[in-house]
């Protein structure tokens, strides 16, 4: 039996979201994190802390880094399906590097 998650179904983003994502170079998605996920996923945030030693690669001076990817709900979030309309967007797609 498998452990990966069954596939999210993503539309593209509305007309109006996804120009503004190519002509701002960012996109707000208000209410698309549920309100009873964001105490978890600050919990998560503050738990992974991790110190400037633990990076491959420098971090800025300040700056807080969190060790995540594994916390169910931030597995969840990543998977909702406007945030992977904004990520699969042509124009992010195109981007140049």
């Amino acid at each position: 039996m498998s452990r990966d998650p069954a596939p999210t179904k993503v539309d593209p983003l509305k007309g109006e979201q996804a120009a503004a994502l190519d002509r701002d170079g960012y996109l707000l998605l208000r209410g698309a994190v549920p309100a009873a996920w964001r105490d978890g996923l600050r919990a998560a945030f503050e738990s992974g802390v991790g110190t400037g030693d633990q990076w491959a690669a420098p971090r800025g001076a300040g700056w807080r880094h969190a060790l995540v990817d594994l916390d169910p709900t931030v597995q969840r979030t990543c998977r909702l399906p406007p945030l992977l309309a904004a990520a699969t967007s042509p124009c992010i797609a195109m981007a140049p590097a």
